[in-house]
C-alpha cells in the first residue's frame, strides 16, 4: 500500500496525517509525504504526522517524507507510538518535533521497536529523535539504528521500564548509512 500526500488541518486534536492504526497490521507499505497541521491555539494537540499508532502491529514499512507544523502540542512526527509492534521499518526525512514519540494513554501498554533505522530525520525547535513517556507501560527498542545530524536522543533516569537492547546511536560512534552497507 502507498498513503500518501495527504494534508490534514485541524482546529481541534488531532491524530494520524497518514494513517490512525487502531489494531490490525500495517505490513509493505509506504507512508509518505503526509502533512498533519494544527491550526488551532496552544491547546491544539497534533500528533502522528505520518503514522499514529494505537495498537496493532506495522512492518517492512517505510515512514518518510512526513510533516507536523503548527501550534499546539506537536509530538512524532513519524510515528506516535501507545501500543503496539513495530518491526523491520525505515523512518527518514521526517519534519518537525520529534521524530518518534511514545504516550502514556495506555499504563499498562507495550511498545515493541525491532530491527529499525532511524535516518537523517529534521527534528525542529531542539527536539530528540526519540522521546518517551511510559508511564506503567513498557518500551523495547531492539537491534535499530537511530542516526541524525542535528539532534540527540538520550534516556533520562525518569523512564520506567525501557530496554534498549542493542540500540546504536550512529552519531556517537562516527558512523554513517555507507558503513551499514558495503560493496561485496
Amino acid at each position: 500500500c502507498v498513503i500518501t500526500n495527504n494534508i490534514l488541518s485541524s482546529k481541534s486534536n488531532t491524530r494520524g496525517g497518514g494513517i490512525f492504526q487502531n489494531g490490525g497490521i500495517i505490513e509493505n507499505c509506504e507512508i509518505d509525504g503526509n502533512i498533519l497541521n494544527s491550526e488551532g491555539g496552544s491547546d491544539n494537540n497534533v500528533f502522528g504526522g505520518g503514522l499514529y499508532q494505537r495498537t496493532g502491529t506495522v512492518f517492512n514499512t517505510s515512514v518518510i517524507h512526513n510533516k507536523i507544523t503548527g501550534n499546539g502540542t506537536t509530538q512524532g512526527t513519524g510515528v506516535f507510538f501507545e501500543n503496539g509492534r513495530f518491526y523491520n521499518n525505515t523512518i527518514t526525512a521526517n519534519e518537525g518535533p520529534l521524530t518518534l514519540y511514545s504516550g502514556k494513554w495506555f499504563s499498562n501498554g507495550r511498545i515493541d521497536v525491532y530491527n529499525s533505522i532511524i535516518y537523517n530525520n529534521n527534528t525542529t525547535n531542539g527536539s530528540k529523535e526519540f522521546d518517551c513517556t511510559t508511564g506503567a507501560g513498557n518500551i523495547t527498542l531492539k537491534n535499530c539504528l537511530f542516526k541524525n545530524s542535528n539532534a540527540h536522543q538520550s534516556f533520562s533516569s525518569s523512564y520506567i521500564n525501557v530496554d534498549v537492547s542493542s540500540f546504536v546511536y550512529m552519531d556517537d560512534k562516527g558512523m554513517s548509512a555507507k558503513n551499514l552497507f558495503k560493496d561485496p
